[in-house]
């Protein structure tokens, strides 16, 4: 009997120890009229400035799929065109991969198998198209034909689909996919407002995004055929917007603004993927934006 109650008086065993994030985070970082790339750990340590050109404005960073290269769009002055450079993942290397044209190139992003980078091009007051060029910058082709409205904010799936914000069907603009080749657009969602910044789940079943649909911007999680869109942010007195997923697909990383409407200060956060344990990552009076995760 005695042994009996002293089994039961135990306490029970402890939760096993939560898993340390994994992969690194690259965002833009707006500070006395530069804009630049950093990188940071999942964690806010390491924080690092990758392009560190005061006389360039650096921004829209993603990862290859082996997590050695970072593709971003640069610009040399405030009024000059944007091409898309490719660097290291320590910010050595710099390569210019675009160029011959006046338009603006931005929003790229590699192919699951890394052989491919997937652009937007356009002109300021135009329509931005959807290119895809080999990943050396080498024979790029355009694979939308639409001079009437703009194709950008792209995420590829680890398949062969595109999802990308248009306004093809409404002024405000909404989420597509399409096929790498061209074909198959289809859209996604059908809001009263917005919705932009596609990103693609590491497993392909789950694209987030932010929306405008509730009079402020929060971040949406939906299927990856349109299914089940979900306000996971739920934050109706601030600015919640470009989600990136963690390499396990169990966290996201997103820019929270002070305000529904925020212009000015905005830092990056985390939380899980269903919206919630937030944590604030960056904490300063910058104008922070576009984070993109690491595959790995």
């Amino acid at each position: 009997e005695k042994l009996l109650a002293k089994s039961q008086s135990q306490p029970p065993p402890p939760p096993p120890p939560t898993p340390p994030l994994t992969g690194k985070i690259t965002f833009d970082r707006v500070r006395g009229g530069d804009s630049e790339i950093y990188l940071i750990n999942p964690d806010g340590s390491n924080e690092t400035n990758l392009t560190n050109n005061a006389s360039n404005w650096d921004l829209a960073s993603s990862w290859s799929p082996d997590a050695t290269k970072i593709l971003y769009s640069s610009r040399t002055s405030q009024t000059g065109n944007y091409d898309v450079w490719i660097m290291n993942s320590d910010g050595s290397n710099k390569t210019k991969l675009t160029g011959g044209s006046s338009m603006d190139k931005s929003s790229a992003v590699f192919s699951p198998d890394g052989t491919k980078i997937a652009y937007s091009a356009g002109y300021n007051a135009g329509y931005y198209q959807i290119y895809i060029m080999n990943s050396n910058g080498s024979s790029s082709t355009k694979i939308t034909n639409d001079n009437a409205h703009y194709y950008w904010d792209l995420s590829w799936t680890p398949g062969s689909k595109i999802a990308l914000y248009s306004n093809k069907d409404t002024p405000n603009g909404e989420i597509y996919t399409i096929n790498s080749n061209g074909s198959d657009i289809t859209r996604l969602t059908n809001s009263s407002s917005y919705d932009r910044n596609p990103s693609w789940s590491p497993d392909g079943t789950k694209i987030a995004f932010n929306s405008g649909r509730d009079g402020n911007t929060e971040v949406y999680v939906m299927d990856a055929n349109g299914s089940n869109q979900t306000n996971i942010s739920r934050s109706p007195n601030t600015y919640d917007s470009n989600p990136t997923w963690s390499p396990d697909g169990k966290k996201i990383a997103y820019i929270n603004g002070a305000d529904a409407n925020s212009n000015t200060s905005k830092e990056i956060w985390i939380m899980n993927a269903d919206g919630s344990n937030k944590t604030r990552l960056t904490n300063n009076n910058y104008y922070e934006d576009n984070p993109n995760w690491s595959p790995k």
